[in-house]
């Protein structure tokens, strides 16, 4: 219903933003392929202007996409890091759905459109989404787009639907936890259409993981993990995240949990990949971060992490997971597994061709001026110089690292 009478919003908007957004010329008949929030100036100027806090955008702003006008229910900026930048990450909830014509199948009510302030040359994240999909740990719509505040271009972003929104209504999740530092909880979301228990009940239900871990060892410690979690899929984020050395990962993953056989199971989405080719992991020089089931333990070099590590396969043991399962050797073995499963889906071939492909899918951005010039308010400018120097240099470490890691896994599987 709202598609056919969408032309009549468009006639009615310009009369509703006269009375509401004073300042604002309102671009209602655009057919441009990019996200235009309509909004009073003086919101414009805040989400700008103002550093290190969220904002929830009021009035609700209006989005102008391919000369369709949609209502916004809430926008609001969104991300740790980036709020400290003036290019905003944003959350949207739309009144009604968008769809579009590369995914005819799917229509969107709540997305996400990230900044990625810390990628200069934006490959890290798309990149990280090709090998997650390639072991099925990334379900999620994604592309890459432009976003306008008030016809004013903000450069290029990351389209993403919302996780939260997928996992509830496609894999009938009850909770949504995002994890946070020394087990803790950063968010914790109720599926309100088939949750069975309380908040406080799920949030029991994850933290006994990190009691598990602690109470056991060996094939115990691997089956009483199984029984909870979908340990496969940690394994294979866990290899991934080693090659691609991700250096921010503890808070950078949700737990779904589903009660199967009347006990809560989770399983996992790996989130934000805006820290690839780390030269150390995030635990190094940040104790305070770094998980204490197992007593305080601190990292003020990365040798102290390379010592602890010992030549194992793995980037990070920031979070008491990761470090159990690079210090229990049974659970280390499945890991290899799963780590030699993940290695044998990325022949050179295979990087070659996903290379290829953000090319292909970033060039064109390349060539448009206002992206190159939005990027001089993110952590590092890019251009296409560094672009294309970037992509050459990112190929090739990976398909060397790659056969790097073969060998060296060849070296430490048992024949178990």
């Amino acid at each position: 219903m709202w598609k056919k009478y969408s032309f009549v919003l468009i006639l009615f908007v310009p009369f509703l933003f006269s009375a509401c957004y004073k300042e604002s010329a309102v671009i209602a008949d655009s057919n441009e392929l990019i996200f235009n929030f309509q909004m009073d100036e003086s919101v414009e100027k805040m989400v700008n202007k103002t550093p290190g806090r969220k904002i929830y955008l009021n009035p609700d702003p209006f989005l102008y996409f391919n000369g369709n006008s949609y209502v916004t229910n809430s926008m609001s900026t969104r991300g740790q890091g980036s709020l400290k930048y003036r290019r905003k990450s944003f959350s949207v909830n739309l009144g009604n759905t968008i769809s579009f014509d590369e995914f005819p199948e799917k229509e969107f009510e709540k997305f996400k459109l990230i900044s990625m302030v810390y990628d200069y040359t934006y490959i890290e994240n798309k990149l990280a989404h090709f090998f997650l999909k390639k072991v099925d740990l990334w379900p999620l719509t994604t592309f890459l787009t432009e976003v306008k505040l008030n016809g004013n271009h903000n450069g290029l972003y990351l389209f993403i639907e919302d996780p939260e929104n997928y996992f509830f209504t496609n894999k009938n999740a009850e909770v949504f936890i995002r994890r946070g530092y020394d087990a803790a909880l950063s968010k914790t979301e109720l599926n309100t259409k088939n949750a069975t228990k309380s908040k406080s009940f799920y949030k029991s239900e994850f933290k006994s993981l990190y009691k598990i871990i602690v109470d056991y060892q060996g094939d115990e410690l691997y089956n009483k993990l199984q029984e909870k979690l979908n340990l496969q899929n940690y394994f294979r984020k866990m290899a991934i995240d080693f090659i691609l050395q991700n250096a921010d990962n503890t808070d950078e993953v949700f737990f779904y949990g589903r009660t199967i056989n009347n006990e809560v199971y989770f399983d996992i989405q790996p989130w934000d990949y805006d820290d690839l080719f780390g030269s150390q992991p995030h635990e190094v020089g940040n104790s305070g971060d770094v998980g204490t089931a197992f007593g305080k333990r601190n990292y003020d070099t990365y040798n102290d992490v390379i010592e602890v590590l010992e030549g194992k396969l793995v980037f990070t043991i920031e979070d008491d997971l990761d470090y159990i399962i690079t210090e229990d050797e049974f659970l280390y073995q499945k890991y290899l597994i799963e780590l030699d499963y993940v290695l044998a889906q990325f022949t050179p071939t295979d990087i070659e061709q996903m290379f290829d492909v953000l090319k292909e899918r970033l060039d064109p951005f390349y060539a448009i001026p206002e992206v190159i010039a939005q990027s001089e308010y993110d952590k590092s400018s890019t251009s296409f110089e560094k672009f294309n120097n970037n992509l050459v240099d990112k190929e090739k470490f990976l398909i060397e690292r790659i056969d790097w890691i073969k060998v060296e896994l060849s070296k430490q599987k048992t024949n178990e």
